[in-house]
């Protein structure tokens, strides 16, 4: 799982809406029609032990193939990605959650 490293100073808006899944890698991603995009997830955001669920500030645990929605930087590349969890350039960095 990765996860922003830091309260973000800046609150980014993009919606990120989709499905919780992971990638043939076992990278967590978003799918979302035929778009697939690993998944930064937000500050403070840890994994369960078993790895089938995240636990997310403000909104509780998101299991696989749950729906997720919130705001967040859209697609943008970052390039400290683990090499097995690039898809390509872009990624989806959940900032926020939606209540």
């Amino acid at each position: 799982m990765i996860a922003a490293s830091t309260e973000p100073d800046a609150v980014m808006e993009a919606q990120i809406v989709g499905i919780l899944t992971r990638t043939a890698q076992g990278c967590l991603a978003v799918a979302s029609g035929s778009e697939l995009h690993v998944l930064v997830f937000p500050f403070g955001s840890t994994l369960a032990e078993a790895g089938q669920s995240v636990e997310v500030p403000e909104i509780g645990t998101v299991h696989l193939d749950d729906p997720i929605e919130g705001g967040g930087g859209g697609y943008i590349h970052l390039s400290n990605m683990p090499e097995e969890c690039r898809l390509g350039d872009e990624f989806a960095v959940w900032q926020t959650v939606s209540s």
